[in-house]
């Protein structure tokens, strides 16, 4: 499927929701939406680099709906749980939930099973979050008995035990991604007075109110999108957007440190390595016989 088709397919499912009236263009009862819809745009657009659309639909999503940012400072964790719920249908930036927790947890029952000798979160991950990021706290999982071990999750429904429920959902659109998407897009448009005031906006409710340096000025140009870019790994770490961003940002060489053992093993994609190409799920295969399957660098 071709990136116009996409758009033809995403266009379609506007044009509908439309000729709803307005409270049945979105509706809290886990079924798609409109303001879903806007968002993928957004985020297909920002995929194709056309700025200007990637930036109109990101706007629909935070200007025409009541969404709104969680204020990390103000967050209170239910008394049940270890960790507050992001992935969560009652959370304010909650667009639309889907994918179960049992379609993603497969390494993290390896992972609770031998703690933390298994999966981390990457250092680099952890080291980019500075003095007063509250989303280090909140956003990802700790092993119990060891304060300095990240684990590579969060966000979702866990018991004190770290547990996940089985029930909840894993993923979903949320409305953070907007505001990045739209601060990356108007940055790379020549706009960077929106890019700027877009990213500090979500700053100011992710960093304790008293963090010195938490609002972003006198940055341009390159340096303006990594800063966006970096904030975008933050924000979103763990939901699935970090390996079609580097996809986007030019296929760089990545590490992975595999700690099973006594000696860890150093597994290295190069850039532009064929290895970025992933296989399309033989379940999606399936589903649609008229799918040809991308082009592996080791066919299945």
């Amino acid at each position: 499927m071709n990136s116009a088709q996409v758009l033809e397919d995403l266009g379609d499912a506007e044009e509908l929701y439309q000729t709803l009236p307005k409270e049945l263009q979105y509706k809290k009862d886990l079924r798609v939406n409109l303001p879903m819809v806007q968002l993928l745009k957004s985020r297909v657009y920002l995929y194709m680099e056309n700025w200007k659309e990637a930036a109109k639909y990101a706007k629909k999503v935070i200007d025409d709906w009541e969404f709104s940012l969680i204020d990390l400072n103000t967050l209170e964790i239910p008394g049940s749980l270890s960790y507050y719920p992001f992935i969560n249908e009652n959370a304010s930036d909650v667009i639309w939930l889907f994918g179960k927790v049992a379609d993603v947890d497969a390494y993290l029952g390896v992972q609770l099973s031998y703690r933390f000798s298994i999966f981390n979160a990457s250092p680099e991950l952890i080291a980019g979050f500075k003095e007063g990021d509250l989303r280090k706290e909140y956003y990802i999982f700790r092993e119990q008995n060891y304060a300095d071990i990240f684990l590579p999750f969060g966000k979702n429904t866990t018991s004190f035990a770290h547990s996940l429920e089985s029930t909840s959902f894993s993923q979903a659109f949320r409305l953070p991604e907007a505001y990045l998407n739209l601060a990356e897009a108007a940055a790379l448009d020549g706009d960077e007075a929106t890019a700027l005031k877009v990213l500090n906006d979500l700053r100011a409710k992710r960093f304790t109110t008293d963090t010195p340096g938490k609002e972003v000025s006198g940055l341009t140009g390159k340096d303006l999108v990594d800063k966006i870019r970096q904030e975008r790994r933050l924000e979103l770490c763990f939901e699935f957007h970090r390996w079609f961003d580097l996809r986007r940002y030019g296929m760089p060489s990545i590490k992975h440190v595999w700690n099973a053992g006594e000696t860890p093993v150093e597994y290295v994609l190069q850039e532009k390595d064929p290895g970025y190409t992933l296989p399309i799920p033989q379940v999606v295969m399936n589903q649609n016989r008229a799918l040809i399957q991308n082009k592996l660098a080791n066919p299945r």
